[in-house]
């Protein structure tokens, strides 16, 4: 836990915030959005053996804001109801 994954949360973090708070690029959703949002949904649903399903919670809350955001858009509903 006190390793990459840490790292990456906190750096991804910051650019998220660095572009506003919103989106990772174009203030629009890109690719980079939804990459960081499978990432964040992953360690969510505890993917990753030892670590704890809260550790994006803990570590960089406003990722977690941004991927609750991304599973609300409606292309992303559709994609997971007809899966």
């Amino acid at each position: 836990m006190d390793g990459p994954i840490s790292l990456y949360l906190a750096r991804l973090q910051d650019m998220l915030r660095a572009r506003g708070g919103q989106y990772f690029a174009d203030d629009c959703l890109t690719v980079a959005d939804l990459k960081v949002f499978v990432w964040i949904r992953g360690l969510r649903a505890g993917i990753l053996d030892h670590i704890p399903v809260d550790l994006a919670e803990r570590l960089a809350p406003e990722l977690v804001e941004h991927c609750d955001r991304i599973a609300g858009e409606p292309g992303i509903v559709a994609y997971y109801a007809s899966h």
